[in-house]
């Protein structure tokens, strides 16, 4: 979509929601709520916290990739076991990116727990 005809989305949708957030200031939030995640890492999940809080993906955690020892063994075994509730490569990736790996993978974890649960 062609940059010029999507402002002019944007400023029709702001005519007719005028008080919907604009793309910039939707992103601005995003990445002040990442910055702000980011500066919490301090207080870091633990991995027996997150696997008791979703016990439908530790089980199939256990299934796939036996025992997790640490959070690279739970972010291999997150990335496997994706693309069974839908989520793409690219969307996996880009939260890799924005949210850092430790808080992506505790995402995609209960997500998936969520998502088993029906």
């Amino acid at each position: 979509m062609k940059k010029s005809y999507r402002r002019n989305l944007i400023g029709e949708a702001a005519d007719v929601l005028p008080n919907a957030a604009t793309e910039e200031r939707v992103d601005k939030d995003l990445e002040d709520w990442v910055a702000e995640a980011r500066k919490k890492r301090g207080a870091a999940l633990d991995l027996p916290t997150v696997m008791q809080a979703c016990p439908e993906f530790a089980s199939w955690a256990r299934n796939v990739g036996g025992y997790l020892r640490d959070w690279g063994d739970l972010h291999r075994v997150a990335g496997q076991l994706r693309p069974m509730i839908g989520v793409s490569e690219h969307a996996w990736n880009l939260a890799q990116d924005r949210l850092g790996p430790q808080i992506a993978t505790a995402a995609l974890v209960l997500t998936f727990d969520k998502h088993a649960k029906g």
